[in-house]
């Protein structure tokens, strides 16, 4: 592959331009167009490039995630989904969607150890057919965990997600905000 630019990219922006000079500096006028467009917001973070949010020290909760597994267990059902670091829910799947419920049966599995394993092939599904291939799984935010919690998680493992996050390539400072 050519060699564009020596230009580190530090945050999303919807437009790059280089030089013409530095194209024609490198040999890569007649291969490149001047302009790139990212018509995808998460692009820099599904290339490793996007620097993670490090949050601040004395915050309770350190976000030090692109995206972030959770599972909440309501009174009847469950649900689980994969949160951006900007609050925003990604993908989300839950017990008592009709498709789900149809497969499960009775409301009394809505909550099982059954039902935890099914919504981890379908939240993973979802995930990887949404271009998500690896999320952050914190378990100190479980507390102790149960049965539920474990068939879940071998679920997202069994069906293709990585629950380690791909290390970024340019590494932050701590106080590099």
């Amino acid at each position: 592959m050519a060699y564009v630019s020596n230009k580190r990219i530090t945050r999303l922006c919807s437009e790059i331009e280089v030089d013409k000079s530095e194209l024609i500096q490198n040999g890569n006028e007649k291969y490149i167009d001047v302009r790139l467009k990212n018509r995808n917001p998460r692009n820099l973070e599904q290339m490793l490039m996007e620097p993670k949010p490090m949050g601040y020290e004395m915050d309770e909760q350190n976000c030090h995630y692109w995206n972030k597994v959770v599972l909440v267990k309501r009174s009847k059902y469950l649900i689980a989904k994969i949160i951006h670091h900007s609050g925003r829910t990604i993908v989300s799947a839950a017990t008592n969607e009709p498709s789900l419920a149809i497969f499960l049966g009775s409301k009394s599995t809505y909550t099982d150890v059954k039902a935890a394993k099914i919504l981890g092939q379908v939240l993973a599904m979802r995930a990887l057919e949404s271009g998500i291939h690896s999320i952050f799984n914190d378990h100190r935010e479980y507390g102790k965990s149960g049965e539920k919690l474990s068939s879940f998680i071998d679920a997202l493992k069994h069906n293709g997600l990585n629950l380690d996050e791909q290390p970024v390539i340019f590494a932050r400072a701590q106080r590099d905000h």
